[in-house]
């Protein structure tokens, strides 16, 4: 349970990514092509065996909606569909960004409502959008403790000295994250 929700996952946890060479290169010089060749080329390796545990996760589940992101659209988009089971689109993106206008039509209904997860100060609806689309604001979750990661994990420690120091030494930065 999470949020006062019962969730099951699928997928395991992006942690072996983050802590890989090519992340560590990424972060270090702003290119992800290789952290992100890797992942798909891992990705394609797994989806039929992943897709087959996640169909078997959900029916054992479920659920009586499919809440999912541009990340999980495809199997979710075919879970749904096999399970006759409803399903939004969550975006974290803007409203104009290709990625928020999954199972977009033009000449016939939305397949599934989608949800833009941005300020309405910083994205608006199209015309074409209105019927399906909702912008909601962005998600901020109260009440979780902090967590603190291990030091090797985004940059080690001499990156986060340098980010702690920063943070430290004036007003509060603006943050924008997912």
């Amino acid at each position: 349970r999470s949020f006062g929700l019962e969730v099951a996952g699928t997928m395991s946890s992006c942690r072996e990514g983050f802590e890989s060479a090519e992340f560590a290169r990424g972060i270090a010089t702003g290119d992800f092509s290789a952290f992100l060749a890797r992942q798909f080329r891992e990705k394609a390796a797994k989806e039929p065996e992943t897709s087959r545990m996640e169909h078997e996760a959900v029916r054992a589940f479920a659920p009586d909606l499919i809440y999912a992101t541009p990340l999980t659209y495809k199997n979710a988009r075919r879970i749904s569909s096999a399970l006759a089971v409803p399903m939004v689109l969550g975006s974290l993106f803007p409203a104009e960004a290709p990625l928020s206008n999954l199972g977009f039509r033009p000449f016939g209904p939305p397949e599934h409502p989608t949800l833009i997860h941005w300020s309405p100060e910083l994205t608006e609806l199209q015309p074409w959008q209105t019927a399906s689309h909702l912008v909601t604001g962005f998600l901020i979750v109260g009440g979780q403790e902090d967590q603190r990661v291990e030091d090797r994990v985004f940059g080690g420690v001499e990156a986060r000295s340098k980010l702690e120091g920063f943070l430290e030494a004036g007003a509060p930065p603006v943050y924008m994250g997912w």
